[in-house]
């Protein structure tokens, strides 16, 4: 269910349930917030005109990382790459995409979860939030600023120690 403003996404009753925001972004760097409230819900970003009743984690046309267990979920990953630990309520999620270099990293209350996406990402996509159980929320936030430096950090590839810090961040 989502709020008359369209900021605020509820999950009611069980299944899978799809939200999606803003035009569709072909190129450039774009960045967007959400305060996780509740639940175990998907963040990221998805192909535009997608089912919003099944799910997409498990597919190619979705970008997401897990609030469960901080996990990466879509375009070819499945519970892979953990980049961090489970979200709490309250947790502000930023999603950086930059859609020239091809990559997608995550935020979560200003500091990076590692590496994320780290090539192949490509447009269209749109901002999205997959709701899984009854009363999972999330809530967009509106004019949210990537945090200093984002996206300047470099690559983490094999780097044990740096991916370490990273994680430990998140």
């Amino acid at each position: 269910m989502l709020s008359e403003d369209g900021v605020v996404a509820t999950k009611t009753g069980w299944g899978y349930h799809l939200a999606t925001g803003g035009s569709p972004m072909t190129e450039g760097r774009h960045y967007w917030e959400v305060e996780f409230g509740h639940g175990d819900s998907f963040v990221g970003a998805v192909r535009p005109g997608l089912d919003h009743d099944k799910d997409h984690a498990n597919g190619n046309d979705a970008y997401f990382i897990w609030g469960y267990d901080g996990s990466l979920w879509g375009n070819g990953k499945s519970n892979a790459d953990t980049q961090g630990q489970r979200f709490a309520a309250g947790d502000r999620i930023g999603v950086l995409l930059d859609l020239d270099a091809g990559w997608l990293r995550i935020y979560r209350n200003g500091k990076r979860c590692g590496p994320g996406y780290i090539e192949g990402v490509t447009g269209p996509l749109v901002r999205a939030a997959q709701l899984v159980c009854a009363g999972d929320k999330v809530t967009v936030l509106p004019g949210a600023v990537a945090p200093e430096g984002a996206g300047e950090e470099g690559v983490y590839y094999d780097a044990q120690s740096s991916l370490a810090q990273l994680k430990g961040a998140c």
